[in-house]
């Protein structure tokens, strides 16, 4: 599966907002501390800032909004994760960002539930990892974000943290000012 073959089922926006240009990644990766994967990059690239089918969220290192900034949810979702396994050391198994194969958020559903990049190995290597919204669940998948995006959106695979009812079509990438964010 590739970019090309996610933009057969989820039409791109003519005009995305806030879509990242090749030149602006090589100042997003340094304020990170690490590259990022090529079909993340080439998602922000065609999509920009919005949601699919209604319920997934992709961070955007462009995005105005909060609630959408990959820099602003990568504090915020890595420091509530950094309490609750200081609290509770079962309930988050794997090691966060920046500790060499941390987890890296890289979404949100409209429940809550956040999905992550397990970054162990080279950039498109990484898995992704879903967790729970306010529970312990996770679920890990050995696939790039569009593999993942793209299996949960043909049925080729199922997330057992999202609702058995996901997705629903059309299947329709929407702009964040739409309705409300994660």
């Amino acid at each position: 599966m590739s970019i090309e073959s996610f933009r057969q089922i989820v039409v791109p926006p003519q005009n995305p907002l806030e879509a990242g240009k090749t030149d602006d990644w090589l100042d997003v990766e340094r304020q990170v501390g690490l590259s990022l994967p090529l079909d993340f990059r080439n998602y922000i690239n065609i999509y920009g800032s919005g949601y699919l089918c209604e319920f997934i969220w992709v961070f955007n290192p462009f995005a105005a909004n909060r609630s959408l900034n990959l820099f602003k949810q990568l504090k915020t979702r890595l420091d509530a994760l950094r309490e609750i396994k200081q609290q509770l050391p079962g309930d988050v198994p794997y090691m966060l960002y920046p500790e060499r194969g941390g987890l890296f958020p890289c979404g949100a559903t409209g429940n809550g539930d956040c999905i992550y990049w397990l970054t162990v190995g080279k950039p498109d290597e990484w898995s992704i990892v879903v967790n729970e919204s306010r529970g312990p669940d996770w679920e890990r998948f050995d696939l790039g974000l569009i593999d993942f995006l793209e299996g949960i959106m043909r049925k080729t695979i199922s997330c057992s943290i999202f609702p058995s009812d996901f997705p629903h079509q059309p299947f329709r990438f929407r702009d964040p000012n739409s309705t409300r964010q994660p």
